[in-house]
């Protein structure tokens, strides 16, 4: 409790502290989804976690079923986050002709002749 009290003062880390202790189960299954969020701040989630009366069991069990997903997902879009980018900005460009120029012939990536490059 002493390294969180630097950050905040007292009165305000026991104000929050009671709410947390009032509410535990509340707490703890808001934790579980955060901690199976890929844009939750964990080291805060733990830090608040290790102040309240979270069981060692639940908090263990938490990070071991919630976090291997957001791993998962941080590294498949890395992998290939360039490819569905690129697949994303080709869609838009079908989409700005679609909407701007049905019926423009100029435009590249108009429907028709994206239809036609088609292998088929």
């Amino acid at each position: 409790s002493s390294l969180a009290k630097t950050f905040v003062k007292e009165k305000t880390y026991n104000k929050y502290m009671a709410w947390l202790d009032k509410g535990q189960k509340r707490f703890n299954i808001v934790f579980a989804l955060l901690i199976l969020s890929p844009i939750a701040p964990d080291d805060a989630l733990v830090l608040i976690a290790s102040q309240t009366k979270m069981s060692w069991k639940f908090f263990t069990w938490s990070i071991l079923l919630c976090k291997p997903l957001p791993i998962l997902l941080y590294s498949y879009l890395l992998i290939f986050g360039g490819d569905l980018l690129g697949t994303f900005y080709k869609m838009l460009k079908v989409l700005q002709c679609f909407f701007i120029g049905i019926f423009e012939k100029e435009c590249p990536n108009h429907p028709k002749k994206l239809y036609n490059r088609m292998d088929l």
